[in-house]
């Protein structure tokens, strides 16, 4: 198919920060690409099966691309084959121009346009170029906020939209000589938004739908944007927009949510993890989110419920309402900053059920205060039951005192940190009870690791409950 097949593409295309100097067209991995893609063809017959999703064909193209750079040598070598592989991809191409993911928007939509973009100009048609960009233009402006996160305010989500963002200026960059301008600028705050939201952490923050493994790390992308667009991060502790916000205290790094989970139309990704936060010490995780694991699960609603998350539940009610895979009903009604300076954020929300949950978070002199103030739906001091919830990373094992606080140890290793329940500073009576209990915990898809949960778990009338989490002073 000589007519339409695409221009030759600069690696760096495919090679986004990493080495991709290896012997590629080793006879090894040469036969194994040439089967796979060869057994695709064959199995995948047009336009039936999950194989021609928009969204999976979006990712196979790119991949098909990055891989016919790498292997360019065999191809020249094999016409035939590599007339076949072009055919397939022009009819992939194609098939994905009419069948765009509008309905869904979201970072499904954005692969859609970024591989149309990429593909209308590897195969010379400028009018579809013209066309799509329209579009992208217009997504760049809804999907990156303000602040530069993310309109689905998942870091993993945010990374690969970044990745994607690079691929579209590295080819204009190539076949105009120039990179629009809002497309650099939109790299740009997307980029300081996740160098700033990793900085300190030590991994990827979970934060709705995340996972390790997936995106590329921010310091690739941060080397790629260095290398191929002379551009780097700044770092800020302030995402207002999306809702997040930093904290720093020597080597300790604190991220906060205090915004709502996403765009009301958009919450497939979303987690009922509001007012939660991670929590790392010398970059070594200590207090985290629980994750994803997958998203076809019997597992999947936990993991997006309020009690895998550092947050506070009333009477085991969620935060929002979770059903099936990727759906919310009932939301969050309102979720407001009402502080944020250097060492403090107060922050409140208001489930769908009315309750709200006003929380003040300190971190100070290596101290982080959580103070967390409850009141019922109706505004009376009707007694309720509350929990406080808080998950160790997996390398944190902890143990109970006998005064209702927590010491954690880290696994080979001597550090420790104490979970100090603060009852005898409670603004009015209540019961309260401290547990350890076994919880999930998944760093990358599919794998499912446990970890402890510290429940602090109280009936209250409208009172504050306060927990601290420091350093024990011999670990220091």
């Amino acid at each position: 198919m000589e007519s339409v097949g695409p221009q030759r593409i600069d690696p760096a295309i495919g090679g986004i920060g990493d080495d991709s100097t290896v012997a590629i067209s080793d006879s090894q991995w040469w036969q194994t690409f040439r089967t796979h893609v060869s057994s695709w063809i064959s199995a995948c017959e047009y336009p039936h099966g999950a194989a021609w999703h928009p969204y999976t064909t979006s990712l196979r193209l790119v991949n098909w691309q990055i891989a016919r750079e790498l292997f360019s040598d065999r191809l020249a070598l094999d016409r035939e084959f590599d007339s076949l592989m072009q055919e397939s991809m022009y009819l992939q191409y194609r098939h994905l121009l009419v069948n765009q993911e509008k309905r869904l928007l979201g970072n499904h939509y954005f692969e859609n346009l970024k591989t149309l973009l990429i593909f209308s100009r590897l195969f010379r048609e400028e009018q579809v170029f013209d066309r799509v960009w329209r579009s992208f233009e217009k997504q760049l402006c809804e999907q990156i906020l303000s602040d530069g996160v993310h309109v689905e305010r998942s870091l993993m989500y945010q990374n690969l939209v970044i990745e994607g963002m690079i691929r579209v200026a590295l080819i204009l960059k190539q076949s105009d000589g120039r990179v629009p301008a809002i497309l650099t600028e939109k790299i740009q705050i997307a980029l300081d938004a996740a160098a700033s939201l990793d900085h300190g952490m030590g991994k990827m923050p979970f934060f709705n739908d995340s996972a390790e493994g997936t995106a590329r790390s921010t310091e690739t992308l941060m080397e790629a944007c260095q290398w191929h667009l002379g551009l780097r991060p700044r770092l800020r502790n302030s995402f207002p927009q999306a809702g997040y916000y930093k904290l720093y205290d020597g080597e300790v790094a604190v991220m906060v949510d205090a915004g709502y989970p996403g765009p009301s139309y958009l919450l497939g990704h979303a987690h009922s993890d509001t007012l939660s936060y991670e929590l790392s010490i010398s970059e070594d995780p200590v207090i985290v989110n629980s994750g994803t694991y997958r998203y076809q699960s019997q597992l999947r609603s936990w993991f997006r419920s309020t009690e895998a998350h550092n947050t506070a539940m009333f009477s085991g009610h969620e935060q929002m309402e979770h059903w099936a895979a990727h759906r919310v009903g009932r939301q969050l009604k309102s979720v407001r900053v009402l502080e944020f300076c250097k060492d403090r954020l107060t922050a409140e929300l208001i489930s769908q059920y009315g309750e709200k949950h006003q929380r003040t978070i300190v971190l100070r002199d290596g101290v982080l205060t959580v103070s967390d103030t409850l009141a019922d739906a109706t505004g009376n001091n009707g007694q309720f039951d509350a929990l406080t919830l808080i998950h160790l990373a997996p390398q944190w094992q902890a143990c109970p005192e006998g005064d209702g606080s927590f010491i954690a140890v880290r696994e080979g290793s001597d550090d420790e940190v104490v979970i100090a329940s603060m009852v005898d500073e409670m603004d009015s009576p209540s019961e309260s009870r401290s547990e350890l209990v076994d919880a999930n915990y998944s760093r990358f898809f599919g794998v499912l690791e446990h970890n402890h949960m510290v429940r602090f778990c109280f009936s209250s009338q409208n009172g504050t409950y306060r927990y601290q989490i420091a350093r024990s002073k011999g670990s220091q």
